[in-house]
């Protein structure tokens, strides 16, 4: 599916998702328009306003440099042990069971975070859903565009699953590490050690598994950890703002078809 159809696919069903979600909060005097401007695009857009335009991203990319650049150095005497360059196999891997587990437990993972906006009671983890479905188009989105440069960093080791006489690029960064961190980060930051310790379990898995059988390098986990991490915090900004801003402000559309200008303010 090309990058563009599959981003709009992506967006629209998550526009749906979210306002399904959240319909309990429905006021009868909205439209459904009116809610998906209020509460969706804003939180999908504070969520790219902390993601590009807040001094922690860069600070955590900055403070991952040196990792990846230690992940660079040992990049090769990793894929060696792993790889047998002659009968051009996989070697040293791990157990099947987990080899294959990492992609279904992956979208298990996913959809089970998604519907806790549907199942939880609890207002903050409810929230903390819904800000993490309206991130993930955008993780989908930026992961792709940046598998699309062919630099070095972005070639994928070899394994026997590829032609050994071939190269093969989209392996910077690591997506599914990406999504892994996300989950475990922005989830055990907000709502604790019930979810730190399945969610981190699952993360070190797949950044084993990735290396283990040769579909990442070392140094392309890291950064799929690192932005994974610069997602969570972007994301736990806007579970904060919304949970605590007490005044709110947007464009909506009334029943009658008149666009108004809303302030609203909490007690």
């Amino acid at each position: 599916m090309p990058l563009i159809t599959r981003t709009l696919y992506i967006l629209f069903f998550a526009t749906g998702i979210e306002v399904c979600a959240s319909y309990q909060s429905y006021r009868s005097t909205d439209t459904v328009l009116s809610f998906f401007m209020r509460h969706v695009i804003a939180d999908m857009a504070y969520f790219n306003r902390y993601l590009f335009f807040t001094s922690d991203t860069y600070k955590i990319l900055a403070l991952s440099s040196p990792l990846y650049m230690l992940g660079r150095a040992v990049d090769k005497p990793i894929h060696n042990y792993f790889y047998d360059k002659k009968k051009h196999r996989n070697i040293h891997t791990i157990a099947p069971v987990f080899e294959y587990a990492v992609d279904p437990l992956m979208g298990v993972s996913i959809t089970t975070l998604i519907l806790l906006q549907f199942l939880s009671g609890d207002a903050h983890t409810k929230k903390v859903s819904e800000v993490f479905f309206s991130a993930l188009p955008f993780l989908w989105l930026y992961k792709d565009a940046i598998k699309l440069i062919p630099c070095k960093a972005a070639l994928r080791p070899k394994n026997q699953y590829f032609f050994a006489c071939k190269e093969y690029y989209g392996g910077f960064p690591s997506g599914h590490m990406w999504e892994a961190v996300f989950m475990a980060y922005l989830f055990a930051a907000e709502l604790g050690i019930n979810y730190a310790i399945p969610l981190g379990a699952f993360a070190t898995l797949v950044a084993v598994q990735s290396v283990a059988i040769n579909r990442h390098t070392a140094s392309q986990v890291i950064a799929g950890a690192a932005m994974g991490i610069v997602f969570g915090v972007a994301a736990q900004k806007v579970v904060h703002r919304a949970l605590h801003n007490t005044t709110s402000c947007g464009i909506i559309l009334n029943k009658s078809g008149n666009i108004t200008f809303t302030v609203e303010k909490k007690f």
